[in-house]
């Protein structure tokens, strides 16, 4: 029987906004999701090869442009500071590394440009390549370098305007991960599946937005402060009514008169804005919720295959046992070794293995909290007493886990190479001989080392991580394992998705609050001087929490306004993805208890008897 069909997103996604292409030529691989899955299996290794060039080349021109964006490596301040003293050989490797990354990606663009011919150019990420592409050439010389990785957004005539535009053209390079994961194309099938739905929420949403900032107008425009100036007009007072909607308030001093139309307004923005960030990961849930119920269904037939198999192979070798007559094995007591015994030791299957376990338990909280008694001002001073006290607790609890580690390393000698919490464990016994070495030493030198004792309580409170091995929670470890493992494949395209977002808007809020900033005027130009700094803010503003709200009229609030209406529902897609494989897992974990209980079931249950 033939599995259901599933829809998938990424079937919408290969024709809505690039070109299919479908020869086999070598330049072809270029275009990885625009290939069959046959073609691409026809050359995987030369597949992967240029994947993994290509994606590297374009993170690190993003990488490049955003660190040689940095006010200090502008070649007037290396001249002046003395804090970078090999400033020209940095902005020479950058130089260097752009004229290799600008014939790469060239050589990409004359690939395309051959396969798709000039039909290249009549899609959407072609214009991003040609855009981003004539922003490398235009800054492959040493002076053009500067200027277009350090304008000063003076602009004299429009036609100058370009130099100022360099660097978030360059970010547009960000934009051909396109080509390998089609993760916007993705966003905008998703968009037009849930077109009806959002239809709605948006036009609940904009009209609640424009009558709470009216009534803000209406009583705040004549309050003077902060809040006047907010809202002195309808349009200057739209970025921030939203802001409001979304939760959040960078200004609180707001008239008595106008407090309850916050409340009023505020319960029926925050639905507005919740159902609108819902749709958004509601459409990728729906998908995935699709294809988990496939999956669920091909590993219980998976399990079945296997218990037939296992069942038929025991039957097997039972056959071969009686008519070879082979004489009963020992006891099983006369086969047990050191491996065994440990192993049944450290699985509480003895009762000396239950109370060490316990033990071992029982030290690891200790231990945790003498850790965190290490680490406070007031125990350190409190005397050499005290100190001697925590320092013999350390060496009892670690004289413990010593033993633990010796027991795993006899059940499993090659444990401790391939399984995680074994190295672990092997890490978290270095605190205790570093505390002893460091307690040995003079007062005066323990004094002189305040760093490495910082270190040794660093790693002595990893040992929290070694909770995740107790049995008593083994299997709620298990299913947040299975969540992650299943929610991980799923999360590649929300993620480049929110990285395109950050970056391409970071650059965007750059050129903007400098290019349209006006002395005596709102504007965040002080915290948006270079890409690294627009990135922090960038960040916390995709959170939902706006530290600054007063940006450019006209510019930088309306990018707000996207961040508000967006942004935030976009950064929330991976939320509802986690979600969504939380609930897949105990799905799955429900369905193989159900066909544990009814294989316990039938091989407890006799057959009834034939009638006569």
């Amino acid at each position: 029987m033939e599995p259901p069909e599933v829809f998938r997103i990424g079937d919408l996604a290969a024709h809505r906004w690039q070109l299919r292409y479908k020869g086999s030529s070598g330049f072809g691989l270029l275009y990885s999701h625009l290939l069959s899955e046959k073609e691409r299996q026809s050359a995987p290794h030369m597949y992967h090869l240029l994947r993994f060039i290509s994606t590297s080349f374009i993170l690190f021109a993003t990488f490049n442009t955003v660190m040689n964006s940095l006010p200090s490596l502008k070649l007037e301040e290396c001249e002046k500071s003395t804090k970078w003293q090999r400033c020209e050989e940095i902005n020479q490797f950058f130089l260097g590394a752009d004229i290799v990354l600008t014939l790469w990606f060239l050589l990409e663009f004359v690939a395309r440009m051959v396969v798709l011919r000039c039909s290249y150019l009549a899609s959407f990420i072609g214009w991003v390549d040609l855009i981003s592409l004539l922003a490398f050439i235009e800054t492959c010389t040493p002076t053009r370098h500067d200027e277009g990785l350090h304008p000063d957004y003076q602009i004299k005539v429009w036609s100058e305007v370009w130099v100022d535009l360099v660097l978030p053209c360059r970010l547009m390079r960000l934009m051909m991960l396109e080509s390998w994961t089609p993760a916007i194309q993705s966003l905008c099938d998703v968009v037009w599946i849930r077109g009806a739905a959002l239809r709605r929420a948006c036009y609940a949403l904009l009209s609640v937005w424009y009558m709470f900032t009216v009534c803000l107008y209406v009583l705040e425009k004549d309050s003077g402060g902060e809040v006047g100036e907010r809202f002195e007009n309808v349009l200057v007072g739209l970025p921030h009514g939203l802001i409001h909607l979304t939760g959040d308030y960078p200004c609180t001093d707001y008239r008595s008169i106008s407090m309850p139309f916050h409340v009023v307004f505020l319960i029926l923005g925050m639905c507005c804005t919740g159902t609108f960030t819902g749709i958004f990961a509601g459409g990728f849930v729906e998908y995935l919720g699709a294809e988990r119920a496939l999956e669920r269904q091909q590993a219980k037939d998976e399990r079945l295959r296997v218990m037939a198999m296992a069942v038929s192979l025991l039957q097997r070798r039972f056959r071969l046992r009686r008519q070879r007559a082979l004489p009963p094995q020992g006891p099983r007591y006369s086969q047990l070794s050191m491996k065994k015994a440990a192993r049944r030791l450290l699985q509480c299957q003895t009762s000396v293995g239950r109370v060490f376990m316990t033990l071992a338990q029982a030290a690891l909280l200790v231990n945790i909290l003498n850790t965190m008694l290490e680490s406070i001002p007031e125990v350190e001073a409190s005397g050499s007493e005290v100190r001697f006290v925590l320092t013999l607790v350390e060496i009892i609890t670690g004289t413990i886990f010593c033993i633990e580690f010796i027991l795993h390393l006899v059940a499993k000698p090659m444990g401790i190479f391939t399984t995680p919490m074994r190295i672990v464990d092997f890490v978290c016994l270095f605190p205790t001989f570093l505390r002893i070495r460091f307690q040995c030493q003079s007062v005066a030198k323990q004094e002189s080392l305040p760093g490495f004792e910082a270190f040794i309580e660093c790693v002595a409170a990893c040992r929290i991580v070694r909770v995740l091995d107790w049995p008593q929670i083994r299997r709620e470890v298990l299913a947040v394992k299975q969540t992650l493992k299943a929610a991980l494949p799923s999360l590649a395209m929300p993620a480049v998705i929110s990285l395109q977002l950050w970056v391409l808007t970071a650059g965007i809020f750059v050129w903007l609050e400098n290019f349209y900033a006006v002395e005596g005027e709102p504007s965040d130009k002080e915290q948006m001087g270079s890409i690294p700094d627009a990135l922090y803010w960038c960040s916390i503003y995709l959170l939902g929490e706006w530290a600054n709200d007063e940006f450019t009229d006209g510019a930088g609030s309306r990018l707000c306004i996207f961040y508000c209406l967006c942004g935030v529902a976009l950064f929330s897609i991976p939320v509802g993805i986690m979600v969504e494989a939380g609930r897949a897992t105990l799905e799955k974990v429900a369905d193989e208890r159900k066909e544990l209980a009814e294989l316990k079931a039938a091989a407890t249950s006799r057959p009834k008897a034939k009638a006569m």
